[in-house]
């Protein structure tokens, strides 16, 4: 919300439950996914949804990126897998 200012409003909830607001655009979001986890597929998803609906300059969409396309890695550095949102979601507004 710092970086985007009045362009959206978030608020994450217990057991991956996000919530956005758009005002430019008139409306709202809620995403809740069922792994319970807030730290993983629900931000994965909530910053695809912002990408998808609030216009961004260069280094905004590649804060949300960086946030919707998730390397993970073991204690050892190595990458063992990833998190991404799909090309559908990223689609959404069209």
């Amino acid at each position: 919300m710092e970086r985007l200012g009045e362009r959206v409003f978030c608020k994450v909830g217990a057991e991956a439950v996000f919530c956005a607001a758009f005002p430019e655009r008139g409306f709202g979001v809620a995403i809740k996914v069922d792994d319970g986890n807030n730290a993983r597929a629900a931000e994965v998803a909530m910053a695809a949804v912002i990408e998808a609906f609030v216009a961004l300059d260069d280094g905004e969409a590649g804060l949300l990126r960086s946030l919707s396309d998730v390397s993970l890695r073991n204690w050892n550095g190595i990458e063992v897998g990833a998190l991404r949102a799909t090309d559908a979601l990223r689609g959404l507004g069209g």
